[in-house]
């Protein structure tokens, strides 16, 4: 489960699910933190791996029709996305037995995209990177 009150908590905690995930997939991951991508971007945390850089963006939304921030937020909003692979998209549902989501999507995807409804990110999805988790 993703836990934590703040976004920075909930970051950190995605990220280690995400790390944990992949790692039970034969692949390796490390937390990295703090670190200026070459637009400028200083990313709080990213998961290092096999499959390139992630970013991760947990929601405290458990709502499943709720859209998701990826852009305009400021002025260069997407820099984040400068040498990214995937962004992970992480979430718990407000259930009796809650489950976490951990979709991963390819960050080119999100290029010029304001925002994204998890319905997209769904679609999206790489299907073998992917997970739900009980």
């Amino acid at each position: 489960m993703i836990a934590g009150k703040t976004v920075s908590e909930r970051k950190r905690s995605l990220a280690e699910v995400v790390k944990v995930h992949l790692e039970s997939m034969g692949k390796s991951a490390e937390l990295v933190f703090s670190r200026v991508n070459s637009a400028g971007h200083k990313d709080q945390v990213l998961v290092e791996s096999d499959l390139g850089l992630i970013h991760v963006t947990a929601t405290s939304s458990d709502d499943p029709n709720g859209s998701l921030v990826t852009g305009g937020f400021k002025e260069n909003e997407q820099d984040y996305l400068a040498d990214k692979k995937y962004v992970v998209f992480g979430w718990n549902t407000k259930e009796r037995r809650p489950r976490t989501f951990l979709f991963f999507v390819k960050a080119e995807e999100l290029v010029g995209r304001e925002g994204i409804t998890k319905l997209e990110v769904n679609g999206l999805r790489d299907r073998e990177l992917s997970i739900v988790l009980a």
